[in-house]
């Protein structure tokens, strides 16, 4: 990313949350998003219709234990939040591909928010 004058910017952790949070109200579309300075451009698309959305099951930073692409078992831990010395497993629920991650690898998440996109197995 790239301040006005077009020198590179540091970009702080609060930077990141406040678009992360910002292009999560955001369902589908183009959208253009300027913060401290800088320029956000994103195509963000729907997930498809059969689609499930994981949630957070509680606030913490946010450990991914599965990659795009994988096939995941019901019950089985995909991710892990981690807050206050304790490990909250994040649960599939129910058979299917993981489709999208809607958090970064680390990025704080708060409780119920949307962290993951699955395919159920059988919806095509």
């Amino acid at each position: 990313m790239q301040d006005r004058e077009g020198s590179a910017s540091r970009l702080t952790y609060a930077d990141v949350h406040m678009v992360l949070a910002l292009l999560q109200g955001w369902d589908e579309g183009e959208v253009s998003l300027r913060h401290n300075g800088l320029a956000v451009d994103a195509v963000l698309s729907a997930p498809p219709a059969a689609a499930l959305v994981i949630r957070s099951p509680a606030v913490g930073i946010f450990r991914p234990q599965s990659s795009v692409g994988m096939l995941l078992r019901s019950g089985e831990a995909m991710a892990l939040i981690e807050a206050f010395g304790r490990s909250i497993a994040v649960v599939s629920p129910s058979d299917g591909k993981l489709l999208r991650m809607l958090v970064p690898e680390d990025a704080f998440v708060e409780y119920d928010q949307e962290i993951a996109v699955i395919e159920p197995a059988g919806s095509k």
